[in-house]
């Protein structure tokens, strides 16, 4: 029965006019199986051409990285693992430490960037160079100075380590153009009380003394001057009111000191004293420079020699202290009366104190520039009808005066000739007594 039934299908499918369909093709993809083309009748059914099988093509291309996966080139579709980090058992420096800055290593991944185990670099710190007395060591290796200066190491007033000399503490040295030497220019406070300038400073010469470099040290005592000092400014101790010694340093060419006077040798000029001071009866001096004694407010009295032929503008400016004024006798240039320094011959009063009394008798006509400035403690002065011109501040502040006797009618005091600012400073309250009636100032 069985074999009956073969016969009639085998028979049935060759009496069959097949109709063909084709079967198309499914391409594989990376991921999924295809197909091959195929055919069967739509009558029978019959498969006429088997389709194959086409097996997933699979991912390529692409590139792994420690931490991402492939990319197909093919699909564009991620695919595997990622490589995974490769770490060095070496260190590798990132940051170098430096002599101050700490620096840091780690352990680098041999396909990518990145690191582990990020370890700090303890900073090297400075070495070599060598600390000087008054410079800190320079590190050989970055060129920093680091550290502090060794400081001086004196006995009998010389550095052991340096040779330097003594110096008072804070006293400002400035090098000057040539590049070759130093100028003292004052000091860091205005309390100081002993001032030693250096003869050599850094290794080079001390030479100058700049204008106004001690002025208003009102604590300052002394001052010493080595003999390397060839320039002294204006008005260097101007307000030191302490001051009571001056010495130049034996084996200065340029100056040297008596009596509390600091002198220019070859000039015979003083420059500068102070209210101790005695000028020299000598021959030593005889020139009293430009505000020699300029604010020296605690000078009381002054001899002036016979050799002095010269005496400077504002020479005793803001003396406000003066009592007394004395010239010696055989003087050709000058002579005192009544505590006023008068210049003989141009009957000028150059100079006048709280105490001053301006002689009647002819022998002053002209009160000159500065004769009282400052002169705060003069409370009135009686100026004669000789007189016939009051120079510039001549009364500058004499902030003290109340009333100025004129022997003299006001149209006398009128004609008199005066320089601009001749009274500036003085009290709005001051009059000037003339014989026949007052003038407000």
């Amino acid at each position: 029965m069985t074999k009956n039934i073969d016969v009639y299908v085998k028979w049935e499918e060759n009496a069959c006019n097949h109709v063909v369909v084709v079967d198309e093709m499914v391409a594989p993809t990376c991921t999924t199986t295809g197909l091959t083309e195929g055919k069967h009748c739509s009558k029978c059914g019959k498969v006429l051409q088997e389709q194959i099988k086409l097996p997933a093509l699979g991912h390529i291309g692409g590139i792994f990285t420690c931490t991402e996966q492939a990319t197909c080139i093919r699909c564009h579709e991620k695919y595997g693992k990622p490589l995974g980090h490769d770490y060095s058992t070496e260190w590798t420096i990132d940051v170098s430490a430096t002599c101050t800055q700490n620096g840091s290593k780690s352990h680098h991944c041999t396909r990518c960037a990145d690191k582990k185990d990020v370890t700090e670099i303890v900073a090297t710190g400075h070495v070599g160079g060598v600390a000087t007395c008054v410079d800190k060591a320079v590190c050989e290796v970055c060129h920093e100075q680091y550290g502090e200066p060794l400081g001086h190491d004196y006995q009998d007033r010389v550095c052991t380590r340096c040779g330097e000399h003594y110096s008072s503490r804070g006293l400002k040295y400035v090098l000057n153009d040539d590049g070759n030497s130093y100028t003292v220019q004052g000091v860091a406070t205005r309390t100081d009380t002993d001032l030693i300038i250096l003869a050599i400073y850094k290794g080079k010469p001390v030479t100058s003394i700049g204008d106004d470099a001690f002025r208003d040290c009102t604590s300052l005592t002394s001052i010493t001057i080595p003999d390397s000092v060839t320039s002294i400014g204006r008005t260097v101790v101007s307000g030191c009111t302490s001051l009571t010694s001056i010495t130049v340093a034996k084996g200065n060419t340029k100056y040297h000191s008596d009596g509390n006077c600091l002198i220019e040798t070859e000039s015979k000029t003083l420059i500068v004293g102070c209210k101790t001071s005695v000028i020299p009866t000598d021959g030593s001096v005889t020139i009293i420079g430009q505000e020699a004694f300029c604010d020296c407010t605690s000078l009381t009295s002054i001899t002036i020699p016979d050799s002095v032929t010269n005496i400077g503008y504002g020479a005793f400016l803001g003396c406000s202290g003066l009592t007394s004024i004395t010239v010696a006798q055989g003087n050709t240039k000058y002579h005192s009366a009544g505590n006023c320094l008068i210049e003989t011959e141009s009957k000028t009063l150059i100079a006048g104190c709280k105490t001053s009394v301006i002689p009647t008798d002819g022998s002053v006509t002209i009160i000159g520039y500065f004769a009282f400035y400052g002169c705060r403690n003069l409370t009135n002065i009686t100026i004669p009808d000789s007189v016939t011109s009051i120079g510039w501040h001549a009364f500058y502040d004499c902030s003290g005066l109340t009333s100025i006797t004129y022997k003299g009618t006001t149209k006398q005091w009128r004609a008199i000739s005066k320089l601009p600012a001749w009274n500036k400073g003085l009290p709005s309250s001051c009059k000037i007594v003339c014989t026949d009636g007052t003038i407000s100032m």
